[in-house]
């Protein structure tokens, strides 16, 4: 067996690296540890707040995948992974877990976001295959990542508008980088639909 199985950490210490390293969640953002699991090959950390839950697990039996972090949206119940790493990447020292709490905490506000209810029904009421919901999901969701001149949201509704529920429209748009200017965009969105507001009014039912 390849020798890189076991450079994982232990259960507790992967535990213990967790609380250390994510105590900002409690600290800075008001979550609460909701529930904990420490047993062999399994460590399990749950944070909750009024808005969202953060799971964050570290998963290294034979058929599992490593270190992982979800956040949930309590609203929506809209789910995404933020953070993956094979358990063959670790290291006894958990560096990788200060790794990952340091991309988190920097880059809090962002990461933790997601698609508003409005942008969310449009998706779903214009894409047909779920495979495709999911893959302009999370096409949209980079938007709040991006170093972009315009809002992110306001971006969103421009390019489903242009879209029109076709899935090779919305990689195009990305492949092209928003026509190189992301203001393009919204300007043709216009054109098709001056009702949006250069994207700042919601979808309506």
């Amino acid at each position: 067996m390849d020798g890189n199985y076991y450079t994982f950490p232990d259960s507790n210490i992967a535990y213990k690296k967790i609380i250390e390293y994510f105590k900002f969640l409690v600290k800075e953002y008001q979550y609460k540890i909701i529930s904990k699991v420490v047993k062999k090959y399994y460590t399990e950390v749950v944070y909750k707040n009024s808005k969202y839950i953060i799971e964050i697990s570290n998963a290294t039996n034979y058929t599992d995948y490593g270190f992982s972090i979800f956040v949930k949206d309590i609203q929506t119940s809209e789910t995404k992974h933020i953070i993956n790493i094979p358990y063959e990447k670790e290291d006894n020292d958990c560096n990788f877990i200060k790794k990952s709490s340091e991309y988190v905490h920097e880059n809090f506000e962002n990461i933790i976001k997601f698609l508003p209810v409005d942008i969310l029904n449009k998706i779903e009421n214009c894409f047909k295959k779920k495979a495709d919901i999911n893959y302009v999901k999370n096409k949209l969701l980079t938007l709040f990542t991006e170093n972009i001149n315009v809002g992110a949201e306001q971006l969103m509704r421009c390019i489903l508008i242009i879209a029109d529920g076709r899935k090779d429209l919305v990689t195009k748009i990305f492949k092209e980088n928003f026509f190189n200017d992301p203001r393009d965009v919204i300007m043709e969105a216009m054109a098709i639909d001056s009702t949006i507001n250069y994207g700042n009014n919601k979808f309506r039912e």
